[in-house]
């Protein structure tokens, strides 16, 4: 038995971080699936290079990544807060409060997704209010 991901968790716990968050994707036909599966720990996402045969077989491979790394850097650099573009064709557990085929931006510590009409909103009344 793979104990990858319960030793993440412990070490999360340890150095006072916030608990690794876990998402896979299926392939593949229903009578036989394959996954991988990505882990963001203190930051940092970790993703399975090969597609394996379970959900949990790919999340225990991707906390190997995690633990491997922080293994090497056990003081890890801070990472960056920064927004990213990303589009709803691609795939997410969290359907996008926007239109279909507007670009959205998406914080990865928090997940909270804001539509660009909402941006655009707020810019053009900070807009008014300056002028």
């Amino acid at each position: 038995m793979n104990l990858n991901k319960s030793k993440l968790q412990e070490m999360c716990q340890a150095r006072g971080w916030t608990f690794p968050k876990y998402s896979s994707n299926q392939q593949g036909p229903p009578h036989r699936p394959r996954f991988s599966a990505s882990v963001l720990v203190h930051g940092f996402t970790f993703n399975t290079k090969t597609m394996l045969t379970s959900k949990k077989e790919a999340e225990c491979c991707a906390a190997g990544l995690a633990l491997d790394y922080f293994d090497e850097n056990p003081q890890p650099p801070q990472p960056k807060r920064t927004k990213c573009f990303s589009f709803p064709a691609q795939p997410s557990h969290i359907a996008p409060p926007s239109s279909p085929g507007l670009p959205y931006l998406t914080y990865k510590e928090k997940e909270i997704w804001v539509s660009l009409c909402f941006l655009r909103l707020i810019f053009l009344i900070l807009f008014l209010k300056k002028g």
